[in-house]
């Protein structure tokens, strides 16, 4: 079985999710596809989401799209945020598939409640998709965010042998800035696990503080450099 993924990123409006419309399904693409790829309709997305994504809200997401199936997850999950205002920083994850994929995916144990794992009987190999919204400046330190990379190490280390794993969602940390020490342990944590993203991956930002003077790219898509397979529309 081959498949196509996109990962979106809910922190910041613009186009409608390709193949998504519903309840407020407005995000960004990563990778942004011009017009040609515009065309493509991915029957796997993975979402994170910085604002809004709490517990109380999972009913809400889950009816986004009858065509979907989803599987979330809300850093308030075992601590609810009662109030419907979402606090910068309390977001969470969720992973869409196509309905006729249901007997592909099994969605995995592993991870906190930032931390998504399913698995896909894709072909030639198996896969392993990890979809992920790391630990932001305002909520968490420099020690939660490394617990949570060290989280995904382990997922890493656990399912290479059987499968060709992808790692995407907001790192909450950029390749392409100053050195600071967050980027630097993202950094660090890509080399020590030998992670690539893809060819011509496109540098272009997927944050915009709401000040309108400050962006960067925080979203990215990675897998070991042994992984086979990955393409990004250009």
């Amino acid at each position: 079985m081959d498949f196509q993924c996109a990962i979106l990123n809910k922190t910041n409006p613009p186009p409608n999710w390709y193949g998504m419309p519903g309840h407020n399904t407005h995000a960004t693409y990563q990778p942004t596809p011009p017009p040609v790829y515009q065309h493509m309709r991915p029957q796997i997305y993975s979402v994170s989401k910085n604002t809004g994504f709490l517990s109380l809200e999972k009913n809400i997401i889950k009816n986004i799209n009858n065509d979907f199936i989803s599987y979330v997850k809300s850093v308030d999950d075992e601590d609810p945020i009662i109030d419907h205002k979402a606090i910068r920083g309390y977001g969470g994850t969720a992973i869409f598939w196509k309905k006729d994929l249901e007997k592909s995916i099994n969605i995995m144990p592993d991870g906190n409640n930032r931390i998504q794992v399913i698995t896909i009987n894709s072909s030639p190999l198996k896969t392993c998709l990890v979809n992920v919204y790391m630990p932001s400046l305002q909520v968490a330190g420099d020690l939660d965010y490394k617990d949570t990379l060290d989280q995904i190490s382990e997922i890493i280390e656990k399912y290479k042998d059987s499968y060709q794993t992808i790692i995407c969602g907001d790192m909450n940390a950029s390749l392409h800035r100053d050195n600071r020490r967050r980027d630097q342990n993202f950094k660090e944590f890509m080399s020590n696990n030998n992670l690539s993203l893809a060819n011509r991956y496109p540098k272009a930002p997927t944050f915009f503080h709401h000040n309108g003077k400050y962006t960067s790219q925080i979203d990215y898509i990675m897998f070991p450099e042994t992984t086979t397979g990955i393409q990004t529309p250009i």
